[in-house]
């Protein structure tokens, strides 16, 4: 940051775009970074930030170029046959691989998709076969979780472009399979590895099965559940904890089953018990899904943006969830996940293809102008080598694909 910028107090209600943050902020107990000094605001952020309760920030005062500048072009600016757009060469090896002989976006992986799409179809059987027998197929279960582990260790960002994949008749089957990548992708960057990490994901890919005994017109009501039907809908984390063990799932993975609806300020369900006393996959597994289910489309509520899900997650930090744990989920899946679509001050349209450390500064493929026509070269540019060009909003996730 320039030190000899201005500096100025500013109400939240009175943020805009484009303003700069001249200040960190933490968690409630001070312990966990949430938002970087230097980072510039869009109504995103702005959003999480009134969620969370903060009324004024200060911000630098800082003059940007023309609003109605053109893109950015690096020095190294290449553009290739068989590649439909023009690309900074340095980011060659983290956006491109070689399928088959074509060279594609890492993010549009076919392998990576048609892994997700086996991982679901096996879901539903699992699930299926507890409605109709009360049994727990653990072996195809075990074997799937092992797949999804594999994917994500050969291209993360595939699987996180594909995460938002929704059939809204077959929530149950796809979300699971959503709770299982991000659970794994959570626990992964903490640093837990190997088998230890493939139960993980075994216990999120499993968490829901106690929701297969709740009577589905509850589970499928479109309106708001009485008091008796709630407390139906509450009895399934114990509900899939018993079933589990009694198809001799582990005490340490049935666990996520009983305790993902659990928080840490002890206002969760079935035990309340607090993050002191919760497991660490649990812990992981409450973030995961929660993200996934805001994000989802239910008969009963609209999905919201990856964007807003993620802020609601920050704004959660250190009340319903871990806040160490949800520094390294916002760290990893982004502010702006990997395929969602962005607005520029500038107007243009692009969607997120790589990450950043700098979370709310990622690589896009521009794809649309500022009138909303499709560009011809939908050129890549990472938004650190950028100083004007900045994210103002984010959009629903498939609106803009």
């Amino acid at each position: 940051m320039d030190n000899t910028a201005k500096l100025k107090k500013i109400r939240i209600d009175d943020l805009e775009p484009g303003m700069v943050i001249a200040h960190d902020i933490y968690s409630s107990d001070r312990r966990f970074l949430l938002i970087k000094k230097g980072t510039i605001l869009s109504k995103d952020i702005i959003y999480g930030l009134k969620r969370r309760g903060v009324k004024e920030i200060i911000v630098q005062e800082r003059e940007f170029g023309d609003q109605a500048l053109k893109l950015p072009l690096p020095d190294d600016m290449v553009k290739k046959e068989g590649i439909p757009f023009s690309y900074p060469a340095s980011l060659e090896k983290r956006i491109f691989f070689n399928y088959k002989g074509k060279v594609i976006l890492k993010i549009d992986d076919p392998e990576i998709h048609n892994t997700k799409v086996k991982a679901i179809k096996t879901v539903h059987s699992i699930l299926s076969n507890v409605v109709k027998e009360k049994v727990v197929d653990v072996e195809s279960a075990k074997d799937t979780a092992s797949s999804l582990i594999n994917a994500i260790m050969k291209n993360k960002n595939a699987f996180l472009n594909i995460a938002g994949m929704r059939m809204v008749d077959e929530y149950t089957f796809v979300h699971s399979v959503n709770v299982a990548a991000y659970t794994a992708i959570i626990a992964r960057e903490y640093g837990i590895e190997g088998e230890e990490l493939e139960l993980i994901c075994l216990g999120g890919l499993l968490h829901d099965v106690g929701k297969m005994l709740v009577d589905p017109s509850i589970l499928n009501k479109p309106g708001r559940l009485t008091d008796r039907e709630f407390e139906e809908m509450k009895s399934h984390p114990v509900r899939g904890y018993n079933i589990l063990r009694e198809n001799g799932v582990e005490d340490n993975i049935a666990v996520i089953a009983r305790l993902h609806h659990e928080r840490c300020d002890g206002s969760g369900y079935p035990d309340g018990k607090t993050c002191e006393e919760l497991p660490l996959s649990a812990q992981i597994a409450a973030i995961a899904d929660v993200y996934d289910a805001l994000t989802s489309e239910r008969v009963y509520k609209k999905a919201i943006s990856s964007n807003n899900a993620m802020m609601i997650i920050i704004s959660e930090s250190g009340k319903h969830f871990n806040p160490e744990l949800v520094t390294l989920f916002q760290k990893t899946v982004g502010i702006y996940p990997i395929g969602s679509f962005v607005k520029l001050n500038n107007g243009y349209i692009a969607r997120v293809i790589d990450q950043n450390e700098g979370i709310v500064r990622p690589v896009i493929q521009v794809m649309f102008d500022d009138t909303g026509k499709k560009l011809g070269d939908q050129m890549v540019i990472n938004l650190m080598d950028s100083k004007d060009l900045y994210i103002v909003e984010s959009f629903q996730d498939q609106k803009a694909a």
